[in-house]
């Protein structure tokens, strides 16, 4: 695995929104709170990615149904794709279960993929493990994430200890550390010659 620094960024990364829909926002065992900070911090690495124009891809859970287009399948507002943006939709729990996914990330050129988004538990984990496979460099930003919580341990509890977890399968790092780095590297390539 490539080491999370200044050089792990070039080319630039791509971001890779995952399942910031509505229904997951609200989804049985999120702590509200957790929810909203979650969405906050994806709003803050989104806003990043979109001004050092970075590749920014939504992934979606669909189960294929007309049904799955419902009003909470939708985007979180403020999370909304742009229309540059592709969309792509999984069925399964990792987003690398989209073939169109897959062959967006290969026509890339092997860029770090930046997760963030909701299902840390479920689909953040699948993903971190099938580009893990597939040999395809993973950061997930934690904070950017979020986790339910079970009927003994907090949604943070259950966060931490599936990130301790991802870090057998991606860089885990905190949306400052993400920023930090990519800023100052993106404003000298914006200057050099």
């Amino acid at each position: 695995m490539k080491p999370f620094g200044r050089a792990s960024f070039v080319p630039a990364p791509a971001l890779l929104c995952l399942d910031l829909q509505r229904e997951q926002a609200a989804a049985t065992g999120i702590d509200p709170e957790d929810a909203r900070r979650c969405i906050e911090e994806c709003r803050r690495v989104l806003r990043h990615a979109r001004l050092a124009g970075w590749q920014v891809a939504h992934v979606h859970r669909h189960d294929g149904t007309l049904a799955g287009m419902s009003e909470q399948s939708r985007p979180i507002e403020g999370l909304e794709p742009h229309p540059r943006e592709p969309v792509f939709y999984r069925d399964r729990p990792s987003a690398f279960s989209s073939v169109p996914f897959r062959d967006f990330i290969s026509r890339l050129g092997d860029p770090r993929l930046i997760v963030v988004g909701f299902s840390l538990h479920a689909s953040v984990l699948f993903t971190a493990v099938a580009g893990h496979e597939l040999g395809v460099p993973l950061t997930v930003v934690q904070g950017a994430l979020a986790a339910p919580s079970s009927r003994r341990f907090s949604g943070e509890v259950m966060e931490n200890v599936l990130l301790s977890v991802l870090g057998s399968f991606a860089e885990v790092v905190n949306a400052d550390q993400l920023l930090q780095v990519t800023g100052p590297l993106l404003a000298q390539a914006a200057n050099h010659p």
